[in-house]
């Protein structure tokens, strides 16, 4: 039972992590771009997954109605001071239509419109109950991944 609605936390946790591990491998390498994929690794992966239930568990005692909490709802909690909601909520139905980047609720529109120039950026995807991280280079910075 310990989770089973968790993967908001979970994803906010990874989310936090990832992000402060990406600023520091740019800090000391000096260079624009971490190594995300020395980042994620199975230990990474399980403490996201551990520190985020813990999260969650701590929220549910405070709140025992609470089942789904949003990425706002958690935000606001304090839980995880290093992030920001840096955009509106963005709900819409997404199209495969058109090409993707002629959609403007797309997936592609709104995750290419979400990149930084210079920074690491995570969006969150809920389509509930479920919640995804994605995790996007700045714009700057060239990937093989």
């Amino acid at each position: 039972e310990n989770g089973r609605s968790a993967c908001t936390c979970i994803a906010l946790r990874a989310a936090s992590d990832v992000l402060v591990q990406l600023s520091n491998n740019s800090t000391s390498s000096g260079s624009g771009s971490g190594s995300l994929e020395t980042i994620l690794t199975v230990t990474f992966l399980q403490m996201s997954i551990v520190l985020g239930v813990e999260t969650y568990d701590n929220l549910k005692v405070v709140d025992a109605g609470m089942e789904h909490k949003s990425a706002e709802e958690v935000l606001a909690t304090g839980s995880y001071p290093s992030l920001s909601q840096d955009g509106p909520v963005l709900q819409g139905m997404l199209s495969s239509t058109s090409p993707p980047e002629q959609q403007p609720l797309g997936l592609y529109t709104l995750l290419s419109a979400s990149q930084d120039s210079t920074n690491w950026t995570c969006v969150l995807i809920t389509k509930p109950p479920e919640t995804v991280l994605v995790v996007l280079p700045p714009t700057t910075t060239t990937t093989t991944t």
